[in-house]
């Protein structure tokens, strides 16, 4: 009987315990989706200080970068600060993906619009893949929304080649830069997953033994009982 208690503790506990784990991850990710979007809006002031006529990006462009850098400085210390549930955690999770997807993409143009035809803009470049790097701290916490997060914004690289002007060439800068920053944040989100792994050991280790100190509290109370009894008696 006592296996079986400690069996259903278990089950019942590690879900309960990845949920939390998870709602921490989530919180985490907003506040940096907060401080990414600040920096974000820093660099997209460079981005506009440096002209049209020196990055060949339009106030479209600008829009698109903007209004994701925007929404992730505003609303992610808001998000970190709600009481979230386990029922909505896949769901805001989902909204902060998106939201820092829309950056990635709009940094992603940039960079292949850097390396295309004509001069390559090497400030472009180092602005566009410290903005990428940015726009991917949020998500690491979630290694489906990272992956998923990379692949739309490689997408919008290898697309390029189709428009006129543009050859395979001209995006092997961009993918250099998109693999190095995939490389660094799928290694950085298997250690932060390692660490909330051993967070979550370490505390299912203390509800163990807690447990484990209740039963002993109850059987030395149960044996003091059975003492007072055989003194009782024997009396």
């Amino acid at each position: 009987m006592q296996a079986v208690s400690q069996s259903d503790t278990a089950h019942g506990v590690e879900p309960a315990l990845r949920a939390l784990l998870g709602i921490e991850g989530l919180k985490d990710g907003a506040r940096l989706a907060g401080l990414a979007g600040g920096g974000l809006l820093l660099l997209i002031g460079a981005v506009v200080w440096l002209g049209t006529a020196a990055t060949r990006l339009d106030s479209y462009w600008l829009a698109w970068a903007v209004l994701p850098a925007l929404l992730a400085a505003f609303l992610g210390p808001v998000l970190a600060g709600q009481l979230l549930s386990r029922q909505a955690l896949t769901r805001w999770r989902l909204v902060l993906v998106a939201v820092m997807t829309a950056s990635s993409t709009a940094w992603a143009f940039a960079s292949a619009v850097a390396a295309g035809p004509g001069d390559t803009s090497a400030v472009l470049l180092i602005i566009a893949w410290t903005a990428l790097s940015l726009s991917l701290v949020p998500s690491l916490s979630w290694i489906p929304g990272l992956i998923m997060q990379l692949t739309v914004a490689l997408l919008f690289v290898l697309v390029f080649p189709v428009f006129p002007g543009h050859d395979f060439e001209s995006i092997l800068l961009p993918l250099g830069m998109w693999a190095s920053l995939a490389l660094l944040a799928l290694i950085a989100a298997s250690y932060l997953r390692r660490v909330d792994q051993i967070k979550g050991e370490m505390h299912y280790m203390r509800l163990e033994a807690s447990e484990l100190q209740k039963r002993l509290d109850d059987a030395d109370e149960t044996l003091a009982n059975a003492y007072d009894q055989r003194a009782t008696l024997e009396a």
